[in-house]
């Protein structure tokens, strides 16, 4: 008789399951009799066997332990606190900004650096290891974009060369950032073309490991940014060239032209981007020109005095063209993937967005919306 056999058949027989206990008594029956059909013995040994790795025993106590982690992990990332996290309205959420003694433009004080110190203070309270998670609760994201049009409209203050290269530091965070939230995005999408809203565990699987590789940049992005980068771009763009006059009225002239030819430009890129393309990769430029016009004027209201009823309906758009865009990132991973069937679906669901938003977009640009905008910045 096989001892290793026997020792096996104990094992099953304290955990008390039915293959145990006759397993058990089988080695019972062979310690007594000392006559044992080795037939029946090997069928119950691969029973056994199989009942283990069906139960998965051994994993049991890992398992426990990795959900413990986890849990602690989102408990941890729970009780992190972040001074921007579920505001829409980043301008209205921001700190006093404090009183410098150098002439400024009034909307570089009051708007371009209270949002650097915010991000600054945001980078401090995520800490040096925060989960993607994490970030994206911080609104970070949505405030490099909400400054990143009132900064450009005071480039001419700064040096060209070093300004593009501050705010393509602070870009690269932006944008690594979206392409970790991606993956929620992909995984909502699917989610809604599933039975029962259960993705298949061949296409979770490689999820979870573009996930993890995503996350793997993020952090490198991260860590370099909050290590070297940030402090390199803040000190750029908190020390711009002083005005040519330091006289009030003439700094909020200067001021105000600053912003309306910034304006101007962006109003003239969503009109030469157009709204009204098929093409996923136009229509795409196309919603992102129209939201950056749309983080300009939120930022700018205060100056040129926008209508609500424009700043909603532009927002309202830039969100119809947003759900569209959510079902084509979500084609694009699965086409990439070989996941044929199921990308095919999304395409499907893509154009139907896609063409709900081009009918919006068609009765935007009939309402003369931006010729107001317009307007409002010329005058």
């Amino acid at each position: 008789m096989n001892i290793q056999s026997n020792d096996q058949y104990l094992i099953a027989g304290n955990y008390g399951t039915k293959a145990g206990q006759r397993l058990a008594g089988t080695q019972q029956a062979s310690v007594s009799s000392q006559k044992v059909n080795q037939k029946t013995l090997n069928r119950h040994l691969e029973e056994t066997t199989k009942f283990y790795k069906d139960s998965n025993f051994s994993q049991v106590e890992e398992k426990s332990s990795e959900k413990t982690k986890e849990k602690s992990s989102e408990e941890t990332a729970k009780e992190k606190k972040f001074f921007l996290e579920g505001t829409t309205d980043i301008y209205g959420s921001l700190p006093e900004p404090e009183k410098r003694e150098e002439p400024l433009y009034p909307t570089m004080e009051k708007k371009l650096f209270p949002a650097l110190d915010a991000m600054e203070k945001t980078v401090e309270e995520l800490g040096k290891h925060p989960t993607p998670e994490e970030v994206d609760r911080s609104n970070i994201r949505r405030l490099i974009r909400a400054f990143q049009p009132v900064a450009e409209a005071f480039e001419g203050s700064y040096d060209r060369k070093d300004f593009k290269k501050s705010m393509k530091k602070i870009q690269s965070l932006a944008s690594s950032l979206g392409k970790y939230k991606d993956i929620s995005v992909i995984e909502t999408e699917l989610k809604k073309i599933c039975p029962d809203g259960k993705i298949p565990a061949k296409i979770q699987k490689e999820i979870d490991s573009y996930r993890d590789k995503q996350a793997e940049n993020f952090q490198e992005t991260y860590k370099e940014f909050r290590k070297e980068d940030m402090d390199k771009a803040l000190k750029i763009l908190r020390n711009p060239e002083e005005p040519e006059s330091s006289k009030p009225h003439k700094l909020e002239a200067k001021d105000r032209e600053l912003l309306s030819k910034n304006m101007g430009e962006l109003l003239d890129t969503v009109e030469e981007v157009g709204l009204q393309h098929k093409d996923p990769e136009t229509f795409h430029e196309g919603r992102k020109s129209l939201r950056k016009l749309l983080n300009s004027m939120n930022a700018t209201e205060d100056t040129f005095g926008f209508s609500e009823k424009d700043v909603k309906t532009m927002t309202d758009l830039v969100n119809v063209y947003g759900q569209a865009q959510d079902k084509y990132i979500a084609y694009e991973w699965l086409h990439k993937n070989g996941f044929n069937q199921e990308a095919s679906t999304m395409m499907s669901l893509y154009e139907e967005s896609q063409k709900k938003a081009l009918e919006e977009a068609s009765k935007f640009m009939k309402s003369g919306t931006l010729e107001r905008v317009r307007q409002n910045v010329q005058s």
